[in-house]
């Protein structure tokens, strides 16, 4: 039986609205969304267990999901009959039963049901009746109990003291809490309630009025009373002083000269003091507290070593520095199966790639609705991507080309997508919706467009070729490639590309892109920066073309905007030659080599880095590694992220 807190996270990924169909499409969206997850752990070698446990998950609360809409009566109009048998059967089933109160609790409840359904004969629809349902149910009381021997018996107050117990204690003593203050209500102040002349309730009296029953009770009790005032709170240790009230009651009695010592808050037998934990928070401003959160939670001061130590300006193995050589892990080897983007990501930041990857660290999911945007960035280009490999396979194998005529068929192809997105991913804001169409629709007519204008000389030959993923045929490659870099630097990929397009000169690729070019400079992409997709995947074609025997290589490798801001812009840098490549990525290789991952950038990478809530104030960029290189202790190391930076 999965939590409740389970079901409600999972409700809430599911984006669900009003209605009983959308409870199914919701699920079936958040089963869609795990499942793409798998697949991409596989893919990335990245484990997997967790979400196989969030798929098992799924389905025990599918089953509950639809068990209790089979208990909601259906229909529009329901009697109200209809519904208190369903709560009942509700309370057969999930009501947690650890007890003989319990046990009552259920049986109170299920007559005063049964009793409502049997006298009260209404129709309306479930949400309303519902609501006068839960109205009912809130006068009923289970075990209302009185006063009893031998038990404590709490009570407001004002109905305090006509009991006559022997030991009476009032808590909430302090300034804060008593007697109050007299705020009137802003809608209807006092003045306004006294000429209405319908006996309301005054705010301004109210203080007086608990001093007068406080009083009240403190003549009536026969035996002790005892008054407690807190003195600081548990969750930001504020500190608080007791009421004057205190004040006024030894004036009162003419205890003032008498009086004993006030007796100690803290309890004088152990049993009847705080728990561990408990006596810890009312006490972590006194000393010793360090020691004893050390040994009750000694994750918590590892966790603040960690911090303080990040913090410094000594690298240590809190920062990615392990101190250990760690050969396994280097990717130049050939071992380490990789990706485009794993590779980038090693690029941008050792740290972010040694969490990521060597680690397997997942962030925990946020969903945050963004009310402009129908589909999300990833969902919206993959939607896109498979839209353009479909009809572009198509064309080819009815031996056509990209013409702007046929607009209209693609836009068709385009909206039958969409419809089956839809169920995976609701209408939830109309505008966002036709937003977020429009752009798919100028998406297809820029891109068969600026297809026209090139197509002479041009032949598109494939469309998703894989390498790794064990598809065979044309392109394909079942197994990963292999590209030799240099003689000591070899990295064994695989990935997916776009698009290939056959010219006289040579091969060229293409990988499409739906949103903006301005991170993609060529001079940037040359210079091997964040983005070494459009090198890796030209090296690992061209290995790929000389295992069919083809002569022909990639001569042009880069990205196509077919977004309405870029409006079919190709960004195509030169080609380095492979030993170039080497050359910049050989020092991250060799600091994986030693298990070195610092926290290093070319440029900020930390702001969209879904690690930035860990370490995303403490990214060090070219001019701040300079001032610490001197300090760091290890000059082999220094050097080495100082070539890299400098390439």
């Amino acid at each position: 039986m999965p939590w409740p807190y389970e079901i409600a996270s999972v409700l809430r990924a599911a984006r669900i609205r009003l209605g009983r169909g959308e409870y199914t499409t919701g699920l079936k969206r958040v089963r869609s969304e795990l499942g793409r997850q798998l697949k991409n752990n596989e893919q990335q070698g990245r484990a997997t267990e967790f979400v196989e446990s969030q798929l098992m998950l799924l389905d025990g609360i599918q089953a509950i999901v639809h068990d209790l809409l089979d208990k909601v009566p259906p229909g529009k109009k329901v009697q109200l009959r209809q519904l208190t048998d369903a709560c009942q059967e509700f309370l057969k089933t999930y009501a947690p039963l650890r007890g003989g109160y319990d046990s009552d609790a259920q049986t109170g409840l299920t007559i005063h049901l049964r009793n409502i359904g049997d006298h009260i004969d209404i129709t309306g629809s479930a949400g309303t009746l519902a609501t006068h349902l839960l109205e009912l149910l809130s006068q009923h009381r289970i075990e209302a109990a009185s006063v009893q021997a031998g038990r404590v018996f709490a009570v407001p107050l004002e109905r305090a003291g006509y009991s006559h117990r022997k030991h009476l204690y009032i808590i909430g003593m302090d300034e804060g809490s008593f007697p109050g203050r007299g705020i009137e209500d802003p809608v209807l102040l006092d003045d306004e309630r006294r000429q209405l002349d319908l006996d309301l309730p005054l705010h301004r009296p109210r203080p007086g009025e608990r001093v007068w029953q406080a009083e009240r009770v403190l003549g009536m009790v026969p035996g002790r009373v005892t008054l407690l005032a807190r003195r600081r709170t548990v969750a930001d240790g504020s500190e608080y002083y007791p009421s004057a009230f205190f004040q006024q009651l030894e004036e009162a009695i003419g205890a003032s000269e008498t009086a004993k010592e006030p007796r100690s808050f803290l309890p004088s037998e152990p049993a009847e003091a705080l728990n561990r934990l408990e006596s810890m928070l009312a006490s972590r401003h006194a000393s010793g507290y360090d020691q004893a959160v050390a040994q009750a939670a000694p994750w918590l001061v590892q966790g603040a070593a960690a911090r303080q130590a990040r913090s410094g300006l000594l690298l240590s193995r809190y920062d990615g520095i392990l101190g250990i050589d760690t050969p396994a892990l280097n990717p130049a080897r050939g071992e380490v199966l990789l990706s485009a983007s794993r590779l980038e990501t090693l690029v941008r930041c050792p740290y972010r790639y040694f969490l990521k990857y060597i680690l397997h660290i997942d962030p925990p999911d946020e969903y945050e609705e963004d009310t402009t945007r129908w589909l999300n960035p990833l969902d919206f280009g993959s939607l896109l991507h498979d839209l353009l490999y479909e009809f572009m396979r198509d064309l080819k194998e009815q031996g056509e080309k990209p013409d702007r005529k046929q607009v209209p068929a693609m836009k068709a192809k385009l909206q039958e997508k969409i419809e089956k997105q839809k169920e995976t991913t609701p209408v939830t804001h109309e505008a966002a919706y036709r937003s977020d169409v429009d752009r798919l629709e100028q998406a297809v007519e820029i891109f068969l467009r600026v297809e026209e204008r090139q197509r002479e000389g041009v032949d598109p030959v494939g469309f998703e070729v894989s390498f790794g993923f064990g598809l065979d045929g044309e392109l394909n490659s079942p197994e990963p490639v292999i590209v030799q870099l240099a003689k000591d630097i070899k990295l064994l990929l695989r990935g997916r590309i776009d698009r290939v397009d056959k010219t006289d000169a040579g091969y060229v690729i293409w990988d499409y892109k739906s949103g903006s070019a301005s991170s993609y400079k060529e001079d940037a992409l040359q210079q091997a920066g964040s983005y070494l997709q459009w090198a890796v995947y030209a090296y690992a074609l061209d290995e790929i073309l000389q295992r069919l025997g083809d002569d022909q290589r990639v001569v042009r490798s880069g990205y196509f905007f077919v977004s309405a801001r870029e409006y079919g812009r190709h960004v195509v840098p030169a080609l380095p030659a492979p030993y170039e490549l080497g050359d910049l990525l050989r020092p991250l290789f060799q600091l994986i080599e030693q298990g070195t991952f610092p926290h290093i950038q070319k440029e900020s990478q930390c702001k969209y880095c879904e690690f930035n809530r860990v370490c995303g104030t403490e990214g060090v960029g070219p001019k701040r590694w300079k001032e610490m290189a001197g300090e760091c202790g290890d000059r082999a190391m220094a050097e080495r992220i100082g070539s890299w930076l400098d390439g």
